[in-house]
């Protein structure tokens, strides 16, 4: 029983935390639903429960997403400096710090461990 409860907690704060995120697909810089309007369940593996539905990227997803990779190597990423490449990898490094409890929660839901 005791269990049981604690994972009804921890699941309910995972819980909110997931349902405040992005459930699309990102691509080409945006957020974006899936060409083919598929979705798929997101499901924590210790309590079975669904905690929401997220875009399902299909081949053509794929394809846009590898599309959209190959020209920003080819465009604005590819012609920068790397000191400038290096001031963006550092901002998102900043960035994953800033949120790493949600980060944390969303990947203790995901794979059905608690997170304290």
């Amino acid at each position: 029983m005791l269990r049981s409860s604690i994972q009804k907690r921890l699941f309910s704060t995972n819980f909110r935390v997931i349902q405040d995120c992005p459930k699309q697909l990102f691509i080409n810089n945006e957020w974006v639903n899936s060409t083919s309007g598929k979705t798929l369940q997101d499901i924590n593996p210790s309590t079975e429960q669904i905690m929401c539905e997220v875009q399902h990227a299909g081949t053509q997803d794929v394809d846009l997403a590898v599309s959209s990779a190959r020209k920003a190597l080819t465009g604005a990423w590819g012609n920068m400096g790397p000191s400038e490449r290096r001031n963006i990898m550092l901002k998102f490094a900043d960035l994953i710090e800033k949120n790493a409890e949600q980060i944390a929660h969303i990947e203790s839901a995901e794979n059905g461990k608690p997170f304290s």
